[in-house]
């Protein structure tokens, strides 16, 4: 395996820009081919300062006055304007000047707080749906984030660190009761018994959290236990605040001497959906039905049976959008989400795909999380990630140096393990876009994590491959179980109702016949058309529709590219035998054309002839031949007429 990534590949696999305001200051930037170095010094501090007051205007005073509390110097305007200058070779324009102050524009960044108060948001809306597993995952993930360790732990305390101090402490009370009752419902008490316990070693009047540290008890089977946890926190209500326990503690003291159900009176209720209604996935018009086997194949991951789905479908029908739907619900749930993609032509990666992934993965999860996965791995990874070292900073190396040779099976071995633990300690969506083009050390580290994966990782694997290409070479890599999932054009229903959000109702039916359905040609289709291009020409349509036709053709290959292109000057419709005269190309290589054009849905066959999938292909395919060649060949067909039905050529063009 190759040692390094390109930086077109790792921005592509990028994801936001990562702040860290938890444990140490950390600024995290994926498509960087190394982790950004904060200045030390004032330049850290005044970054820290912008990242606590995020999206909000800091005077230029406030600023003087944090980084020098006792004597500002007399140019401290200009040190200021120098150290933003610094700080925005990482932040970019993110760090802007409003007014005479600063603000640090994080709202397309990833927060670390704010990520751990979104995740328990969706924890809290998964309690209230009753999807108990999903509410774990994401707050577990909320529960990682916020207690990494101190906040700012580098920086003295100052007025504006006590706002952090207590933003995170609000929220870690807040995540911590999503945890308790998550796993709770889970059956696991010892977790409810230990998250409870760390919000009462933090705040030892935390009512809440000592009923949930009864129902613990009491669940595992110590009633006992349970009522002497009630006696301790009586005693301390009385001896330090002079007061008993609130009514809810009591009734759930009373629920236990009873031997009754003590779950209802654990935490107060849950935020609520309407009834029978669960947290909605999202959508994604078209592919809907798509979308929710997907979601069931999660599901069946994040209760510890791993499966595998393999997406099979033409170009240009929505694989790719399918697969990053998915990649967004599973990141919004605290999961990992290892993607990559097949570059472009001309860009071919300089590592294997599986290892792009990871290397994006392991430049913005947590430090601990990477150590932990790395643990005894450290000698083959280093071959492949160039920047452990740096990222195994305050961990265990391994003793010895030197990189792995390329294709050696322990790299394969150790990508593979890597992956695998990752999946033991949080849920993994690996997926590989446009598989069919995967290097074969990521097929085999695959094959090594579909193989092994068990109970205890939840995992899915998921592949996109071409029509065109057979999945059934997949298959066996994923074990041989893997559940296929076909895409097809798109209905008419779903085209109106595509056509109807952009308000061009009037024009779908003219889309729909014009793309044939496919979903990649109906978005730039209906986006052209509502930025005014007229969609009735036929010679002249619209640049960015024809323009993703002759991509769509292009991923054919390029012979049967130049074949087709042959095809559209006989017609929509044509026979074989037309093209040949006019292309002088070869039976047998004519025949291989028509059968990859078949497969990947430009051609259709209708009895003895030929037609196109698509009205837009046909006339993209017509505007790819030069004007002076395209005369020639078309004097030339309506000089000898059209062999296959005796009507002049022109007719048939028409």
């Amino acid at each position: 395996m190759s040692s390094t990534t390109s930086a077109s590949d790792a921005a592509r696999a990028a994801g936001p820009i990562r702040l860290r305001l938890i444990g140490p200051l950390e600024l995290l930037d994926p498509a960087a081919e190394r982790r950004p170095v904060i200045p030390r010094g004032r330049a850290a501090l005044l970054l820290a300062l912008l990242g606590v007051r995020r999206n909000r205007v800091v005077s230029l005073g406030e600023v003087v006055d944090t980084l020098w509390p006792q004597d500002p110097p007399p140019a401290a305007e200009q040190v200021v304007a120098s150290l933003v200058s610094r700080l925005r070779r990482l932040t970019g324009p993110c760090l802007e000047r409003v007014g005479s102050g600063y603000r640090l524009d994080t709202t397309a960044w990833q927060v670390d707080l704010d990520e751990a108060a979104r995740l328990t948001s969706v924890a809290e809306r998964h309690l209230g749906a009753g999807e108990t597993a999903l509410a774990d995952v994401a707050v577990r993930r909320a529960l990682d984030l916020l207690t990494t360790g101190q906040p700012l732990e580098e920086f003295p305390a100052e007025e504006w660190t006590e706002e952090l101090l207590r933003t995170v402490d609000r929220q870690l009370r807040r995540t911590r009761e999503a945890a308790w009752l998550a796993a709770a419902r889970l059956g696991d008490h010892r977790r409810c018994a230990d998250v409870a316990c760390a919000a009462i070693a933090v705040d030892p009047y935390d009512e809440p959290a000592w009923r949930a540290l009864m129902a613990a008890e009491y669940g595992q089977g110590s009633a006992g236990a349970a009522l002497r946890t009630f006696d301790r926190l009586r005693r301390r209500l009385r001896a330090d605040l002079g007061t008993d326990p609130d009514p809810r503690t009591a009734a759930l003291h009373e629920a236990m001497l009873r031997g009754g159900e003590t779950m209802c009176l654990l935490t107060r209720p849950p935020v609520r959906t309407r009834k029978g209604m669960t947290v909605p996935p999202g959508r994604l018009v078209g592919r809907d039905a798509e979308l929710r086997r997907l979601h069931g194949a999660w599901r069946a991951a994040l209760a510890g049976r791993p499966a595998a789905v393999v997406v099979r479908g033409a170009s240009g029908m929505g694989k790719t959008a399918l697969l990053t739907a998915l990649s967004r619900h599973v990141e919004n749930h605290g999961a990992v989400a290892l993607t990559t993609a097949h570059p472009a032509p001309g860009h071919e990666p300089e590592a294997p795909a599986l290892v792009r992934a990871v290397r994006a993965h392991c430049l913005t999860a947590p430090p601990e999380e990477v150590r932990a996965a790395a643990a005894g791995l450290e000698r083959p990874l280093r071959g492949l990630l160039p920047e452990l070292d740096v990222l195994l900073q305050g961990g265990c190396h391994a003793s010895g140096s030197g990189a792995a040779p390329q294709g050696d099976d322990a790299a394969v071995e150790a990508v593979a393990a890597f992956v695998l633990r990752i999946a033991a300690r949080r849920p993994v969506l690996l997926a590989l876009d446009d598989a069919q083009h995967t290097d074969g050390e990521s097929l085999a580290a695959l094959r090594r994590v579909a193989g092994a994966a068990g109970p205890r990782h939840r995992v899915l694997v998921l592949l996109t491959v071409g029509a065109e290409h057979g999945a059934q070479d997949l298959v066996p890599v994923l074990g041989g179980h893997a559940e296929q999932l076909c895409l097809e054009p798109l209905p008419a229903t779903d085209v109106r109702e595509l056509a109807r959000r952009r308000g061009l109702s009037s024009s779908a039916e003219h889309v729909h016949r014009l793309t044939g359905g496919r979903p990649g040609l109906v978005t730039e289709t209906l986006r052209a058309a509502a930025g005014g291009a007229d969609l009735t020409g036929r010679e002249r349509l619209p640049v960015a529709p024809v323009e993703a036709a002759l991509a769509l053709v292009d991923r054919a290959g390029h012979h049967t590219a130049a074949f087709l292109r042959y095809a559209a000057l006989v017609g929509p419709r044509f026979r074989l035998g037309d093209v040949l005269e006019i292309s002088g190309a070869d039976e047998r290589d004519a025949a291989v054309h028509v059968e990859t054009a078949l497969r990947a849905g430009l051609l259709a066959a209708e009895g003895d002839e030929l037609v196109f999938g698509a009205p837009l292909v046909h006339a993209a395919l017509r505007t790819a031949v030069p004007a002076p060649v395209r005369a020639v060949l078309e004097r030339s067909r309506r000089s000898r007429g059209c062999a296959s039905c005796g009507a002049p050529a022109d007719r048939l063009a028409g």
